[in-house]
């Protein structure tokens, strides 16, 4: 727990959360709640809000689910983030104003590198709705307008968006 790891805690944030509201128990509430308030000091830490899953790689995506494992996680030990999250994700999207987020960044500067992919973005939306409900709808129908695809016989999201200069 000492690197970023932002993955890695969301993980634990989530068993823990689950084993907590499954369970009623109390157990584990004291480790919840040190984790989750040290991912959430190292999100307010970061200059543009994003954090690294692994020593060099930061992935958007899983940032957002951070931030809203986050803010589910908090009232079971007492506290209340949903202003903290709203202003955590704003300030992470700050880094990607079409809405759409590139696969991975770099975290310290939220510099893209490289496109916005489907198979993040559905992930995205997830929790992006529960973050930001004003500004989710016209995200996503820039998500089906570049990803969705449909033909007589098939239909799904492409992993690379349809129109590679818009992203």
């Amino acid at each position: 727990m000492k690197q970023p790891q932002c993955f890695y805690r969301v993980l634990l944030i989530g068993c823990l959360s689950s084993h907590h509201a499954l369970t009623g128990s109390d157990e584990h509430l004291p480790l919840l709640k040190s984790v989750t308030n040290a991912l959430a000091a190292d999100i307010d830490a970061s200059p543009v809000g994003l954090l690294d899953d692994y020593p060099g790689q930061c992935f958007p995506c899983d940032v957002a689910g951070a931030i809203a494992m986050i803010e589910n996680a908090a009232p079971a030990f007492g506290e209340v983030r949903h202003a903290w999250a709203r202003q955590a994700f704003a300030r992470m999207m700050e880094s990607f104003p079409d809405g759409l987020p590139s696969y991975m960044a770099v975290a310290a500067t939220g510099k893209s590198q490289g496109p916005s992919r489907g198979c993040t973005n559905g992930f995205f939306f997830t929790y992006s709705v529960q973050l930001a409900p004003d500004r989710s709808a016209q995200w996503y129908r820039k998500y089906t307008e570049n990803f969705w695809q449909e033909n007589s016989f098939l239909a799904g999201w492409r992993e690379f968006s349809k129109n590679r200069e818009a992203l």
